[in-house]
């Protein structure tokens, strides 16, 4: 009696801990009333393995514990891939972007809906006479366009919004200092997933002389 006493006891203490989130500690030896509680135990120390290794950025792990746990966890895993791949796809696209950019011997704008500046390729910075990209990010571009020219802009611009084709237009831009240079430019429009406008890329060269 004093032995079964003892074996209920080991049970006891190990369930409860169990409860408690311990984990480390092995189910009772030569104990037949833990058996039903060592396969739970089992399940759980590899679940918290698999979490571990989850939240390191292993969204691969296979979880086999209770079913709409599982489908849960194997839904969660699969929305965090495909943001890691789209996130992956993001840096790509951009890098590509700025290859482009780095590469062109045109002047190249790229804007968000609203027409401010978002990006700027080396040439364009120093054609518009500035330090670095940075002095124009934020920027308005219909504020580079030369005041009298600067309508003439934003109705080219609303066409294409609209769909129009684009054409190749002449403005005259302002530099950084006040002077002003003539340029040939066209526009595309940049489109999100959903097809919404996303923004504008505009390529420009200067046709002064």
């Amino acid at each position: 009696l004093s032995t079964l006493g003892e074996k209920h006891l080991e049970v006891n203490d190990f369930i409860t801990g169990i409860s408690r989130g311990n984990l480390e500690s092995d189910p009772p030896l030569n104990n037949q009333f833990v058996s039903p509680f060592k396969e739970l135990h089992a399940s759980l120390r590899n679940l918290v393995l698999q979490v571990s290794r989850f939240s390191s950025g292993d969204y691969d792990q296979k979880v086999e514990f209770s079913g709409a746990f599982t489908n849960s966890f194997q839904q969660l895993s699969q929305s965090l891939k495909d943001k890691e791949f789209i996130q992956k796809a993001l840096k790509e696209s951009e890098a590509l972007y700025r290859i482009t950019l780095n590469a062109s011997p045109d002047g190249i704008i790229l804007t968000d809906a609203s027409g401010k500046i978002t990006m700027v390729s080396p040439s364009a910075v120093q054609m518009l006479g500035c330090d670095r990209e940075e002095n124009l990010l934020g920027t308005a571009f219909d504020r580079l366009i030369k005041p009298e020219s600067r309508d003439i802009f934003i109705s080219d611009t609303g066409e294409l919004r609209n769909g129009e084709k684009p054409q190749i237009r002449e403005y005259a831009i302002l530099r950084s200092d006040g002077s002003i240079f003539d340029v040939e430019m066209t526009g595309a429009l940049i489109r999100n997933e959903n097809e919404e406008l996303g923004g504008i890329i505009f390529d420009f060269r200067d046709i002064s002389e």
